[in-house]
């Protein structure tokens, strides 16, 4: 029994040598790697228009703000709309505000190819974040989803509770044409294109549709 042990031991032994032996380059080139982007990354996030707004110390490899590439556009653009910060938490997502309006770039909602509908799946206090949706059978069971109509309110409900001081009466979500197509198909397409909730705009040009949402709702009041 022990030349057993001893034997399963050495095999064991060799087996981690060789997996450090084949592993162990491709890790100290992703690190080398990453140590050679860090200077890249500093300083795009030096010259980013978020942290020349709100400075913040810099953390190895955090890039740039989430909110950088909406918040850049608004920015250069001079478009007259409100930034919403938490204070509580730096990395959190802020909100985008026109007049009454809440501008939400987060593509929170999903196609369901049954119901031939867009849904949203509100997360609850109580479920796990870490669990799989596929070992839910989230793709198969949308009966705790909301539709579109009842999500918008339920988000622009979460909106008040954040900025209760806020006067905000309507949401509306941004998706780009070619996403939505390629992630859900034509028929996906078709539905968002029939509400009015939803603004669409091709690739590239986020910047014109904004300033084109803004002209409307200026005519609309």
């Amino acid at each position: 029994m022990k030349s057993k042990n001893v034997i399963g031991n050495i095999f064991s032994t060799i087996f981690v040598c060789i997996l450090l032996v084949i592993f162990l380059p491709f890790c100290l080139l992703w690190l080398i790697g990453y140590i050679l982007y860090t200077p890249i990354d500093y300083i795009k996030f030096k010259r980013s228009a978020y942290q020349k707004s709100f400075p913040r110390k810099y953390k190895w490899l955090c890039g740039r703000h989430v909110d950088n590439r909406i918040y850049t556009i608004i920015k250069e653009n001079n478009f007259p709309i409100s930034y919403l910060r938490f204070y509580d938490d730096y990395e959190l997502a802020g909100d985008f505000l026109y007049k009454d309006i809440a501008l939400n770039f987060s593509q929170p909602f999903f196609f369901d190819e049954k119901k031939e509908e867009w849904l949203f799946w509100p997360r609850t206090d109580n479920e796990n974040e870490t669990e799989d949706p596929e070992d839910a059978e989230f793709e198969d069971n949308t009966d705790n989803c909301m539709t579109e109509e009842e999500s918008r309110e339920y988000i622009l409900g979460q909106f008040k509770e954040q900025y209760p001081n806020v006067a905000c009466t309507q949401m509306v979500f941004f998706y780009e044409n070619k996403f939505v197509k390629s992630v859900y198909g034509d028929l996906a397409l078709k539905k968002m294109q029939q509400n009015d909730s939803f603004i669409l705009y091709q690739k590239g040009k986020l910047k014109e549709a904004i300033q084109e949402f803004i002209s409307e709702a200026d005519t609309k009041h």
